[in-house]
């Protein structure tokens, strides 16, 4: 058994979903290691709680180890590498922004090594950012020089009304309590301020894909349900969930479209690569594609 699971029980004693505080939750998935839930009344899907040291799962080996691939570019050289698509993604995402706002204080929720808030700094922007990983938040800032914090966001008790834009780079389906980090986010953000989110959509055509091979040989072919499940994300959202959770913490979205994970940024051999992009093609054509980015701005009081 692997030093991040325990011994699964069939009780669900206890446990409350994030979005809505009912305890009307059923397995959806018995993988090997760890379970995944859904909650009846809204639909929220996540993992039966651990008990892991998240610290410890994002040790030096998560960044240049199990997920190498993704972060091969991340790090102090990254202007070297302008056709990666990795920072691709941050580059717009930081055009996105800017089109909103020009300038400001920027926090970085999940901020890994640091490189988004160093191309926002590059542009004017005076950053910050928070990592529960020590060996990304001292790679932060020691190579880039950035104010950043080894906490949860809850912790760092920033100023209220302090921040003009805070970004969320795939890390809310990481966190425990994502309803108290956007509660936290609500609080420290401007009242104009610009909240942006991207996360994986569990309505998307590859979890459906993994849920129908899961189902249609009898719980047997657990693989493809765990590579959309990995066991370090928590909450699995939906574009519906992820939306009603703003919502319910004080935020209306006003941007909102849906991409895929750069083929190039997968660790899988070419082979597979081909399979994922031609799910790729079908998932543009439907609009079902696996990642969903969010802007949203507070409800005005």
């Amino acid at each position: 058994m692997s030093k991040h699971t325990r011994k699964k029980s069939n009780k669900l004693n206890n446990i409350k979903c994030n979005l809505c505080d009912s305890q009307d939750i059923f397995r959806l998935y018995e993988l090997d290691e760890y379970n995944i839930l859904k909650c009846r009344n809204c639909h929220l899907v996540f993992t039966e709680p651990l008990g892991i040291n998240l610290a410890e799962l994002y040790s030096i080996e998560y960044f240049e180890e199990f997920q190498s691939k993704f972060f091969s570019k991340c790090h102090e050289d990254y202007v070297h590498y302008k056709d990666d698509p990795r920072l691709a993604i941050f580059q717009k995402g930081l055009s996105l922004l800017m089109s909103y706002k020009q300038s400001g204080r920027i926090l970085d929720v999940g901020c890994a090594t640091g490189v988004f808030l160093d191309m926002a700094k590059n542009k004017g922007w005076d950053p910050y950012g928070v990592d529960i990983s020590e060996y990304a938040v001292n790679y932060a800032r020691d190579k880039f020089g950035l104010k950043v914090e080894t906490k949860e966001l809850q912790d760092v008790n920033f100023p209220s009304a302090y921040f003009d834009v805070i970004t969320i780079w795939d890390t809310i389906e990481h966190v425990p309590n994502p309803r108290q980090i956007l509660q936290e986010c609500q609080r420290i953000l401007k009242d104009d301020g610009l909240l942006f989110i991207v996360t994986v959509d569990e309505d998307s055509l590859i979890p459906r894909i993994a849920d129908m091979l899961y189902r249609t040989t009898g719980k047997k072919l657990k693989k493809p349900v765990k590579l959309v499940h990995p066991i370090h994300h928590i909450t699995h959202f939906s574009k519906l969930t992820i939306t009603q959770m703003l919502h319910n913490t004080g935020f209306k979205v006003v941007y909102l479209s849906k991409s895929e994970i750069p083929l190039k940024s997968l660790r899988w051999n070419w082979g597979i690569k081909i399979v994922i992009g031609t799910m790729y093609f079908f998932a543009r054509l439907f609009r079902i594609q696996y990642e969903v980015k969010l802007l949203a701005n507070k409800y005005k009081s």
